[in-house]
C-alpha cells in the first residue's frame, strides 16, 4: 500500500494578480476617501443651506424694520437718488435747488416733521438763501445764528414754526428743516 501523496500547497501567485493585503488596503483607502468626500459634500450643502437661511432671516428682519419705519412716517434714502418731497411738507418752505432729501420723519396724522437734505452749497450760501426766501414767503425770523461752518434759523408764520439748520465744509453741506405747529 502506498501512502497517499501529501496535499500540495497553493503555489504562490505568480500570475500578476494583486496580493490580498494590497486589495484590502485599497478598499479601506477607497472607503476613507469616499467617506471624506461625502462628508465634505454634505458639509458644503449644509453650509449653503445655513447661509440661505441666514440671508432669508436678514432680509425678513430688514423688511420688518423698513415696514415699521414707514408706519411711523420715517424714510431713509439708501440709494443715493434722494427721496420725494413729502406730501405733508409745507409748500411755503422752499427747498434749496439741487439738494436731495436723504431722510424724512413725519408721523402719520400730523402736520409736523423733519427732512434732512444734502447737496453742494456752503453754509453761508444756504443761510443767505433761506433768510431771503423765507421772508418772501411771509415767514418771520425769530432767531438766527451762524459761523463759517454752520447756521440755524427759526421762523414763525400763523400757527406754525420751522427751524432750518445747516452745516458743512467747503461746498458740500447738509441741511435739516424741522416744521410743525406752535
Amino acid at each position: 500500500m502506498s501512502n497517499p501523496a501529501p496535499p500540495m500547497a497553493t503555489p504562490p501567485n505568480s500570475g500578476g494578480g494583486m496580493p490580498k493585503w494590497l486589495i484590502i488596503l485599497l478598499v479601506i483607502l477607497l472607503i476613507v476617501v469616499l467617506g471624506c468626500c461625502g462628508a465634505f459634500a454634505a458639509c458644503r450643502w449644509a453650509c449653503a443651506k445655513a447661509g440661505q437661511a441666514v440671508s432669508s432671516g436678514i432680509q425678513a428682519a430688514t423688511q420688518k424694520i423698513d415696514d415699521e419705519r414707514k408706519r411711523q412716517g420715517i424714510e431713509v434714502d439708501l440709494s443715493g437718488k434722494g427721496l420725494a418731497v413729502p406730501a405733508e411738507f409745507p409748500a411755503d418752505i422752499p427747498l434749496y435747488p439741487g439738494f436731495k432729501i436723504l431722510s424724512k420723519a413725519i408721523p402719520p396724522g400730523t402736520r409736523a416733521g423733519s427732512i434732512v437734505l444734502s447737496g453742494s452749497a456752503s453754509p453761508s450760501t444756504l443761510s443767505s438763501y433761506y433768510e431771503k426766501e423765507m421772508a418772501s414767503k411771509g415767514w418771520k425770523q425769530e432767531s438766527a445764528t451762524a459761523d463759517q461752518q454752520s447756521f440755524a434759523q427759526s421762523y414763525s408764520k400763523d400757527d406754525r414754526t420751522t427751524t432750518i439748520s445747516g452745516d458743512g465744509a467747503g461746498s458740500t453741506s447738509s441741511l435739516q428743516i424741522v416744521f410743525g405747529a406752535k
